[in-house]
């Protein structure tokens, strides 16, 4: 006795094991897919945070910057402003050395003379607090146009050209710039 077997009947698993098997391929592809996904989640993320970062870095520089330029700014503000105060003091000074030149020899002791002489340490020492000081010049000196102001030629024999033969009214530096030059007469060769 032999079995026919039918081919139209199915064996009864199949139908579900291969349904389940599509399920779990189902399931697998929408994991991996889930996956490629959370993947180009995160990767965006990363960019987006290093955008983020470069942007809050030149932020963070820009402010540096902001802040050292103005820091510099302020700081040639209030140098340009002593200066301007300073040249407002040296006339005065001068003012005061002319008075002092035309005071007579005998009256070197008298209070007003001695007065006048006291205001003038005082603006000379306002002067130097604030990196003012006068320039060294001295008749011999070589005539140099960054700190001297020849405001005259004169002839001379005696010494050679472009030498400071007079000195007019004395100059100043302000922190190693020339604040005011000196004015002077200079020599020069006589014409034959």
């Amino acid at each position: 006795m032999t079995k026919k077997i039918n081919k139209t009947t199915k064996p009864k698993n199949i139908g579900k094991n291969h349904e389940a098997s599509n399920s779990k391929k189902s399931q697998d592809s929408t994991t991996c897919g889930d996956a490629e996904t959370l993947s180009d989640k995160l990767s965006k993320a990363e960019e987006e945070h290093k955008r983020l970062e470069n942007i809050a870095l030149r932020a963070q520089a820009d402010l540096t910057n902001y802040k050292k330029r103005s820091l510099e700014e302020s700081t040639q503000s209030i140098q340009r402003n002593t200066m301007g105060i300073m040249l407002t003091i040296i006339p005065i000074i001068d003012d005061f050395e002319m008075a002092l030149k035309h005071v007579d020899d005998n009256v070197t002791n008298d209070d007003f003379t001695e007065g006048v002489k006291l205001i003038k340490r005082k603006l000379l020492s306002v002067l130097e607090i604030n990196s003012v000081k006068p320039i060294p010049v001295e008749i011999g000196d070589v005539f140099d146009p960054n700190i001297h102001e020849a405001i005259q030629h004169q002839e001379s024999n005696e010494v050679t050209d472009n030498t400071v033969i007079h000195i007019i009214r004395d100059g100043y530096y302000f922190r190693e710039q020339t604040l005011r030059p000196a004015q002077i007469i200079v020599a020069s060769t006589p014409k034959e």
